[in-house]
Formats: structure tokens, C-alpha cells, sequence
């Protein structure tokens, strides 16, 4: 997490090893929203391999495939998610 400054900015990570789970399992997406305590439609899975993002989308969650900084921040945009802190 400490190799990935932009993750400071999200209120909510879950990674795969901490869980137990390997993505693209649909379970690992299910336990994320379960301890978030969130709908799936509320969240949005962001990944820079997209194979990953088949399980997220298979639970209803919206998907972003990482691939820079300035797409993510777009994309986020698109899906009504302030960014102003990002281009920090």
C-alpha cells in the first residue's frame, strides 16, 4: 500500500492476499462488499489487469481499468466521483 500513494485517497481497500482470495473469484468481491457494508452498484473496482475486473462486474460493480493516473481521475469523473484530491 505504501508503493501506491494514489490508494490514500479511497476510503476503502481490500487486497486479495489479505483476504485469502484470488480475483477474478466473484467471493473476494463479495466479502469486499460485505465488510464495506455497501450495495454493489455503489462501488467501483479499479484493477490494471482486466481479467481481474470480470469478477467485479459479475457482482454488479463498476470497473475501471487502470492504466494512468489522468484515465483513472476521467473515468472517476464519468461515474460522478469527485477527484479534486487526486491531482495531488
Amino acid at each position: 500500500k505504501k508503493k501506491f500513494r494514489l490508494l490514500k485517497h479511497f476510503k476503502a481497500r481490500f487486497a486479495s492476499h489479505e483476504a485469502g482470495l484470488a480475483k477474478p473469484d466473484v467471493r473476494i468481491f463479495q466479502k469486499a462488499l460485505a465488510e464495506a457494508g455497501c450495495r454493489p452498484e455503489e462501488c467501483v473496482f479499479i484493477d490494471d489487469n482486466p481479467e481481474f475486473l470480470r469478477g467485479a462486474t459479475k457482482v454488479g460493480m463498476k470497473t475501471i481499468l487502470f492504466t494512468s493516473r489522468e484515465k483513472l481521475i476521467r473515468s472517476l469523473r464519468k461515474l460522478g466521483v469527485e477527484c479534486g484530491e487526486l491531482k495531488n
